[in-house]
């Protein structure tokens, strides 16, 4: 009896222009408990397939499915079951659990208004300074 596959790709274009593509008529098929690899120069289409794979880029055209559910028909569904962790990775301090995706420059803006203003420095004035020393005397 042979099992449905664990991740299906059949046919799988990618366009990011309308003129050139990242990925062309990729087809293939993982079963669970095998070990696959992407393998191909830079430029093949490699990370692109993984966006599509874990739903963060669309096809042009062609379907893919992860452990049965369509990505085009159930985004949500393939993201509850896979994980996804590009090269370029990055944490802000910002991010919580919770994270909703704002930019980066409204989430500095947030932290630096969170913080409590600087005590301002008493200025120095000749009078003032005599005092200082007269003080430590």
């Amino acid at each position: 009896m042979m099992m449905n596959p664990l991740v299906s790709c059949e046919r799988v274009c990618l366009s990011y222009d309308g003129l050139r593509q990242a990925v062309a008529e990729l087809s293939f098929e993982v079963q669970a408990g095998s070990i696959f690899a992407l393998v191909g120069p830079n430029g093949a289409g490699k990370t692109s397939t993984l966006r599509m794979l874990a739903t963060l880029a669309d096809p042009t055209s062609g379907h893919i499915r992860i452990d049965g559910i369509d990505a085009n028909e159930d985004a949500e569904g393939v993201r509850r079951r896979v994980g996804y962790l590009p090269d370029n990775f990055a944490l802000y301090d910002a991010m919580t659990p919770l994270f909703e995706p704002r930019s980066k420059a409204v989430a500095l803006k947030e932290k630096k208004a969170a913080k409590p203003p600087r005590p301002q420095a008493k200025a120095r004035t000749p009078r003032r300074a005599a005092q200082k020393k007269t003080e430590k005397a």
